[in-house]
């Protein structure tokens, strides 16, 4: 059975949550209706999908699913913050192109995605609401809080703790047993060792 889903968000990750979507094996559990976004109209297309309403709209919904598609951590959680107490669960979305080698031993917290091309090995905990982007590598231990935003092609190593609310950037490496504070923005091609 399939679950209708909403996107919010209709940029750029969200064109690619909505690829990932319609194009591969997800497509038999989630049946996307369209983008919620506060900056376009209803009825505008992007992607040849429709924008059906903005944040207030969905609010009043009930029993419906949706995954936050903004990079930027602090959006992502006033949003859900400001949904916090409408009927929408948020789905944890994981692309078949992903790799979880320990999956028994691997937690996900809701409105998570990982995207195409990951790697997580054994013994990790995300959050929720967290963006896990094309090619990033978790290696085992690995601790991720909510709200954390990891770019393309980041290496994460053994034991690192990554607090909430931090964006790291495409290509960063972070060396074993790293602590990341909250609130962190860590620039593109960044190495923490």
């Amino acid at each position: 059975m399939t679950s209708e889903i909403y996107i919010i968000g209709a940029g750029g990750l969200g064109c690619e949550i909505a690829a990932a979507l319609l194009n591969t094996e997800l497509k038999s559990k989630f049946r996307l209706i369209g983008f919620i976004d506060d900056n376009l109209k209803t009825d505008t297309l992007i992607n040849d999908i429709p924008v059906i309403g903005n944040i207030d709209w969905l609010s009043r919904q009930q029993n419906v699913n949706a995954i936050i598609a903004l990079g930027n951590p602090a959006l992502r959680k006033k949003i859900a913050d400001k949904l916090s107490n409408a009927r929408i669960d948020f789905a944890t979305i994981i692309h078949p192109g992903a790799s979880l080698h320990g999956s028994n031993h691997i937690k996900i917290g809701k409105g998570t995605y990982i995207a195409d091309g990951c790697i997580l090995t054994t013994n990790i905990s995300i959050a929720e609401h967290n963006l896990i982007l094309s090619g990033a590598r978790l290696s085992h231990d690995t601790i991720i809080a909510d709200f954390c935003t990891l770019m393309p092609g980041i290496l994460i190593s053994s034991g690192a703790t990554i607090a909430s609310n931090v964006f790291i950037g495409t290509g960063t490496i972070i060396a074993k047993q790293q602590q990341i504070s909250s609130n962190t923005i860590i620039p593109a091609g960044s190495v923490l060792i």
